[in-house]
């Protein structure tokens, strides 16, 4: 059985505490014990809530085609749709992850000096 992510919904890749989490989660649950600026955190968050949300709607659109007759104009349409938003939405999120992520990393070097 798959597991998803606990925090954005991809397939999860290991567990953490028994959560299961996909790579770029658990690097960003490590960046957030690092970094407390509203700005790193608060675009993460908004970036994964809309990533949960396209993944959730590719889901819906994958189930709408499956239920359709093969070649139905509403199931290519939907799936399209959802494939883009996903698209963006991945993209946002990876952004979003990989600032915090490397602001994490500044914070660190920083903090050895």
């Amino acid at each position: 059985m798959a597991h998803r992510c606990s925090d954005c919904g991809a397939d999860a890749e290991i567990f953490d505490d028994n959560t299961p989490l996909c790579l770029l989660c658990s690097d960003v649950r490590d960046a957030k014990a690092t970094i407390q600026e509203t700005e790193f955190l608060d675009k993460v968050q908004n970036a994964r809530e809309e990533y949960r949300s396209a993944v959730a709607g590719l889901r819906d659109a994958r189930e709408l085609l499956a239920d359709l007759d093969l070649g139905h104009p509403d199931g290519a349409a939907s799936l399209k749709c959802a494939r883009a938003r996903f698209s963006q939405a991945k993209d946002a999120y990876q952004e979003a992850t990989n600032a915090l992520i490397e602001r994490a990393r500044d914070l660190r070097g920083e903090g050895m000096r």
